[in-house]
């Protein structure tokens, strides 16, 4: 399958999902009219998020791919002082320095071994700033309910990307056999329709800067899970990066965000 055509399998089947179970338990209802712009940068921007980190990942390593894709802390660390006036605590910009310094470290034998793309290295950083726009989206929107929320983002994701898909000629028929389906359905209805309806969730009791920290074990499940499933071999310095990487968001996780204008 194209990028833009696995995003689309990814989100709109999501979308759908989370859409039917809005219906279905009676929470379906319009969104406020002020809302509609945030719900509006959450469909682009998870949309960005999901082509543009997928088309750079067919030619990196899954190791390398899940350290750029999730280099959005760094990102939104800014993004939150600047759009949201929040007050970064210094140990949630501690947190993040020290958990980049961990992904960092993770992705040197990736590094060392192949050096990558530079352009789909770039393209990836920039999905990977597309998902710090996506936070800050989802923070404003937090106030809704989860399932009605994430289902508009899915679902205009989901479209975006299919007529993406559309426009590079990617929607052919494909040979799909049982291990892509049950990839396929892990990714659309656990990673995505599940872990988003969580990620809202966390979003309305977490600063932006505080939850976004978060992403950082992403790069770390990203190589357990290349060990496991696509036998990349896992080194010592990798471990450790991956200490580093969690001792960074403990770290984060015991500062505090206070409004721009109140003392600290």
């Amino acid at each position: 399958m194209g990028p833009f055509a696995f995003a689309a399998a990814r989100a709109l089947p999501a979308g759908i999902v989370l859409a039917l179970l809005t219906a279905l338990s009676g929470r379906w209802q319009r969104p406020p009219r002020e809302d509609r712009a945030a719900l509006v940068a959450m469909m682009l921007t998870t949309a960005l998020f999901f082509g543009l980190t997928f088309l750079g990942a067919e030619r990196l390593s899954g190791g390398l791919s899940s350290l750029l894709a999730n280099a959005s802390p760094l990102f939104a660390v800014v993004l939150a002082a600047v759009l949201e006036h929040e007050r970064v605590h210094r140990n949630a910009v501690a947190g993040v320095l020290l958990g980049a310094l961990g992904v960092g470290v993770i992705a040197i034998p990736a590094l060392r071994e192949a050096p990558g793309d530079l352009l789909a290295m770039g393209i990836m950083l920039v999905g990977a700033l597309a998902l710090a726009f996506n936070v800050i989206a989802m923070k404003r929107a937090s106030h809704l309910d989860p399932l009605l929320a994430n289902a508009a983002q899915m679902t205009g994701a989901g479209i975006v990307l299919t007529v993406a898909a559309l426009a590079f000629g990617e929607l052919r028929a494909v040979h799909l056999d049982g291990a892509t389906l049950w990839a396929i359905a892990y990714v659309s209805l656990v990673a995505t329709a599940l872990a988003y309806v969580v990620w809202s969730r966390a979003l309305t009791v977490l600063s932006v800067a505080r939850a976004s920290v978060l992403l950082f074990l992403v790069p770390v499940f990203g190589h357990v899970w290349s060990w496991v499933f696509l036998h990349e071999p896992v080194v010592p310095v990798e471990v450790l990066g991956a200490a580093i990487a969690v001792a960074g968001i403990a770290l984060a996780a015991g500062g505090t965000a206070a409004p721009a204008l109140e003392p600290e």
